[in-house]
This record gives C-alpha cells, sequence and structure tokens, in this order.
C-alpha cells in the first residue's frame, strides 16, 4: 500500500508551503523554439503538477493587477517579476526535472499565495463529482437519441 503524502486529507492536491518549490515550465514544447519559464508548483496529482506561472510583464491596467502578485524577488535578467493568481494543471513532462532553489517567497506573498491554493479548494472541493461539460453533452444527445 502506498503512503499517503505529508498532508491533513490524503486526497488534497496541494503541497503545504514548505514542499511548493519553483520549476521551469515548458512552452510549445513540440515546436523546435520552444522556452521555458519559471512556475510555482503547489501541488501534484498522479501525472501532473499545479502550479501558478510566473511572469515578468508588467499589469497594463487595474483589472491585470488584481489577477497578479507582485514579487519582491527580481528576476533572472533582472526584471520586476509577478506570480500570476490563476493556478493550472500540467503534465509533469511539461515541466523542467530541476528544481530553482534560487526563488524565495516572503511571508506576505506566502499568504497571497495561499488564498489563491484556498480559492481552488474549495473550487475542486464544490464541484467534486460533478460532469465536465463535454460529459453532459454526451449524456444530452444520448438522452434525445433514445427518444
Amino acid at each position: 500500500m502506498k503512503k499517503p503524502k505529508n498532508r491533513e486529507n490524503p486526497k488534497d492536491p496541494f503541497y503545504p508551503r514548505e514542499k511548493r518549490h519553483v520549476r521551469g515550465m515548458k512552452t510549445n514544447k513540440n515546436k523546435k523554439n520552444a522556452k521555458v519559464h519559471p512556475a510555482l508548483i503547489v501541488g501534484e496529482k498522479k501525472k501532473k503538477f499545479i502550479s501558478m506561472g510566473m511572469t515578468t510583464t508588467a499589469p497594463k491596467n487595474s483589472k491585470q493587477r488584481k489577477k497578479v502578485i507582485p514579487l519582491s524577488q527580481l528576476s533572472k535578467d533582472g526584471k520586476k517579476s509577478y506570480l500570476l493568481k490563476h493556478i493550472r494543471e500540467g503534465n509533469k513532462s511539461s515541466y523542467s526535472i530541476e528544481t530553482y532553489p534560487e526563488y524565495k517567497f516572503s511571508d506576505k506573498e506566502h499568504a497571497e499565495i495561499d488564498k489563491c491554493v484556498e480559492k481552488k479548494r474549495r473550487f475542486i472541493h464544490d464541484h467534486e463529482g460533478e460532469k465536465r461539460s463535454s460529459e453532459k453533452k454526451k449524456d444530452k444527445k444520448e438522452r434525445k437519441n433514445n427518444l
């Protein structure tokens, strides 16, 4: 039997603060000019990482400012960094094997990250067991064909 991960709830896919880390996430991985952007890994499922992307593109207006967390640490090229509040899942093959230990987050930044993770955790919990829209469409077609 597999030992549950170091979490209160073994079904909870999110890491505690101490286990969060930064890895490179490949974009356009099927193309020759694939780029690697840092991403904060906040959890994992069987074959996927749950992450928040990082960018150096400054928000242009107030609507965009609500979607990013400004980071105190500068990027490798000296630009101001931002953490995107959007949490996404991606195949583990899309992420680099090595981690980036040079990325550190302040307590204030961790608190903001915790808010985003908790929001996603509640969303997953509230929609647990629901069918996806594609599955709903298939069921609707089957019912229609059976009439």
